[in-house]
């Protein structure tokens, strides 16, 4: 199959050629020496960009129009004015073509991250930030410097008790740090935090409400204060759906009374509403808390089950798929709505399908290179059992080449890292099974980057919204 890619590449650029050279040919020799004598320069050689970033490449020494190319699109697309955006993190060639004239230039795809999301401090203390992953420049900004401040070198100091927002700046890319300042009073060195604690969750004003008591050194005096309540959410499926430090004080404080043992006490009850927690696949999971003291001071983290957060479950989002398809979608030959999406470079098509008879959805993708016609097809119900179906078809008459293959995916586990087995059905004499699992694995997998493109841009969704949870 890569010989076959290779041909097919090298007939194209052949064809290229030729609708280029004659364009280069003037009627003015003279013009030509001029244009000869200036030296064609590309702004850059070497270029970093951050994932879903941009960077502007040009020519200087000429007036021609360039023709630009990547060298993997997966990692770098480029437009036909020499915007170049990072996709995916690694390196790729971007070049700028005029007549038989390559110029080069190395970008590398960069997905930096920061140190660390939330942070917390004492007023008057320092905290140093990072961003990895990145050989560019980072600039730093605090939202409020009157809470906290920054350095160029990401150098926090807390100032007074608040929160305050950190943002690195990697070109357009912005990283952000919550940091909660908390004022040192030392007068409550006496506090002592004990296990009076609970986690709930109120029907009524549809919260989680996280309890706990803080009592003075005697072990029995409870007292009201104020600090910090560090939260954590992860569902089941692994999905951090909250993570936030709250600030309470005095007046988060007030007396309770336990349903079951009747005893009276002073507790802090710190409310999480669902509108606060991002919506995740399953509803439950465990909430992590831990009490900070303006003393420095640190309970160890608690955790609790809980089972009300909120969800959209993969059966709610392929039925409002489905809606969108049947409001939004064209009618093919067979009365079937679908959505579709055409890559205008190499000619690829992916398509949805919502099949009404039998309440399922039908993907399509196809290529077709020199004559080489390659499909993949997958169908997947709405009330499907975690399984589906592939079928992989390649047909290269002219090559004499023919692979009929199928193979069962499980949505929930499926993803570009992962080499399918497909059970070879027919293919024609001089076709290896390692040949054909090769290019059959190629195939599903620029089958399911289109598809999940087609779902993000038509509606907001992505695969890991309709079942397959490991696709990112």
């Amino acid at each position: 199959m890569k010989v076959v890619r290779k041909f097919c590449t090298a007939l194209v650029l052949c064809i290229s050629l030729m609708l280029v050279i004659p364009g280069v040919i003037s009627d003015n020799p003279f013009a030509m020496t001029v244009e000869a004598a200036k030296k064609v320069k590309l702004n850059k050689k070497t270029a970093y960009v951050c994932k879903g970033d941009t960077v502007k490449l040009s020519l200087s020494g000429t007036s021609k129009k360039a023709k630009w190319s990547t060298s993997s699109r997966k990692i770098a697309t480029v437009s036909s004015k020499g915007v170049v955006k990072g996709i995916k993190k690694g390196k790729a060639n971007i070049i700028a073509k005029i007549g038989n004239k390559k110029y080069v230039c190395r970008v590398t795809v960069e997905t930096p991250s920061i140190s660390k999301k939330t942070a917390s401090i004492n007023a008057g203390s320092k905290l140093t930030l990072k961003v990895k992953n990145t050989k560019q420049k980072v600039s730093w900004k605090s939202s409020n410097r009157r809470i906290a401040t920054v350095t160029s070198k990401g150098v926090v100091k807390g100032v007074k008790n608040g929160t305050a927002t950190i943002t690195a700046k990697i070109g357009n890319k912005k990283l952000t740090c919550r940091v909660t300042v908390i004022k040192t009073a030392t007068s409550q060195n006496v506090i002592k935090y004990i296990g009076d604690r609970d986690v709930d969750y109120d029907e009524e004003s549809q919260s989680h409400r996280v309890f706990f008591s803080l009592v003075l050194s005697d072990g029995k005096t409870r007292v009201s204060s104020s600090g910090m309540l560090r939260v954590e959410i992860l569902n089941d499926a692994n999905e951090q759906v909250y993570r936030k430090d709250i600030i309470f004080d005095k007046s988060d404080f007030s007396y309770w009374t336990y349903t079951y043992s009747g005893e009276r006490c002073l507790l802090c009850c710190i409310e999480i509403p669902d509108s606060q927690v991002e919506i995740g696949s399953v509803s439950t999971g465990r909430l992590g808390y831990q009490v900070v003291l303006p003393t420095g001071m640190s309970t160890q983290v608690y955790a609790a089950e809980v089972d009300s957060l909120p969800t959209v479950s993969a059966k709610d989002n392929l039925n409002a798929l489905k809606n969108y398809i049947q409001e939004n979608g064209k009618l093919n030959s067979s009365g079937e709505r679908f959505i579709s999406y055409t890559s205008a470079e190499d000619g690829m098509s992916y398509g949805i399908v919502y099949d009404s008879a039998n309440n399922s959805f039908k993907f399509i993708y196809s290529s077709d290179l020199n004559d080489i016609q390659s499909t993949v097809q997958m169908r997947l119900g709405i009330s499907n059992d975690g399984t589906v179906a592939v079928q992989y078809i390649l047909v290269g008459e002219s090559v004499g080449l023919g692979i009929q293959a199928v193979a069962d995916l499980n949505i929930a586990t499926y993803n570009l890292d992962r080499t399918v087995r497909f059970n070879v059905l027919a293919s024609t004499s001089g076709v290896t099974d390692a040949n054909a699992q090769k290019v059959a694995n190629a195939s599903l997998k620029a089958a399911f980057a289109g598809w999940e493109y087609l779902l993000l841009k038509d509606t907001g969704l992505h695969l890991k919204d309709i079942g397959f949870l490991s696709y990112d």
